[in-house]
C-alpha cells in the first residue's frame, strides 16, 4: 500500500493582513507518479478543489492566534494596569503597599489562564466542525473509490516553536529551559492499493519499449 499525505497549509502573510479567526487555509500537494492509473493531474486537481471548497466553509483558527492573544492580552492588561494606577494615585492611596502588587499581578495571571482557555476552546470546536465537515465529503470519495483507495483525515501534533524561560542563580550565572511547543495540524491521508503498481510498471515497460522501437527505427533509416 502507498501513501501520500497532504497537509493543510494556512495562506502565509503578514500579521496586519492575516485573519486570525478567518485564515484562508487549503489542502495542497503536487501530482505524483504514486497517483498513476488511480487519477491523472486534472483529476486530482479537481478533487482538491473540491474538498478546499468544503472546508472554506469550516475555517480553523489561524496557526498564529495564541501569539496574537498574547500580544493582544499583554496590550490590554499595561493598559489596565496604567488605568488602575492612575485611579489609586488620583483617590490619593497609597501605592507602596504589597497589597497593591499581589492584587494586580493575580488580576494579570488569571486573565491570561483566562484568555489561554477561549482560545484553545475556540480552536477545538472548530477542528471538530471542520473534522466532521470534511469526513462526510471522504466517506463520499471512498465509496466511490473502494478498493482501490481510502481516504481518511488524522491529526498529528507539528511543533511551532520554543517556550524560553530564563533564570538567574544565586551565584550570579543565568540558567534557561527550552520547551517545544506543539499544536494539532490537519493531514489527508490517501491510501492507495499496491495492485496499481503493476499497471505502472506496465506503462513504464511500453514506454520504455516504444522510445526504443523509434530509436532503433531512427538509426536504420
Amino acid at each position: 500500500m502507498k501513501l501520500l499525505v497532504i497537509p493543510v497549509v494556512e495562506e502565509k502573510t503578514s500579521f496586519k493582513k492575516l485573519n486570525y479567526f478567518n485564515p484562508k487555509s487549503e489542502f495542497d500537494i503536487d501530482w505524483c507518479l504514486d497517483l498513476h492509473g488511480f487519477l491523472d493531474r486534472d483529476q486530482f486537481d479537481a478533487r482538491l478543489d473540491e474538498i478546499n471548497q468544503r472546508i472554506s466553509k469550516v475555517p480553523l483558527l489561524s496557526r498564529r492566534i495564541g501569539t496574537f492573544a498574547n500580544w493582544s492580552y499583554g496590550i490590554f492588561s499595561t493598559i489596565m494596569v496604567i488605568i488602575i494606577i492612575y485611579v489609586l494615585t488620583s483617590a490619593r492611596r497609597s501605592l507602596t503597599g504589597p497589597a497593591v502588587s499581589i492584587v494586580l499581578q493575580f488580576l494579570v495571571s488569571v486573565g491570561f489562564i483566562a484568555v489561554k482557555a477561549i482560545v484553545e476552546d475556540m480552536r477545538e470546536r472548530r477542528a471538530k466542525k471542520f473534522t466532521a465537515t470534511l469526513n462526510v465529503l471522504l466517506k463520499e470519495y471512498n465509496k466511490k473509490d473502494f478498493p482501490i483507495s481510502n481516504w481518511k483525515l488524522v491529526w498529528r501534533p507539528v511543533m511551532t516553536h520554543f517556550d524560553l524561560k530564563m533564570k538567574s542563580t544565586s551565584d550570579g550565572n543565568v540558567s534557561g529551559k527550552a520547551t517545544p511547543k506543539y499544536i494539532e495540524q490537519a493531514e489527508i491521508v490517501l491510501e492507495i492499493s499496491d495492485s496499481l503498481s503493476d499497471l505502472t510498471t506496465q506503462t513504464v515497460k511500453d514506454k520504455l519499449d516504444s522510445k526504443a522501437n523509434h530509436e532503433m527505427t531512427m538509426n536504420a533509416v
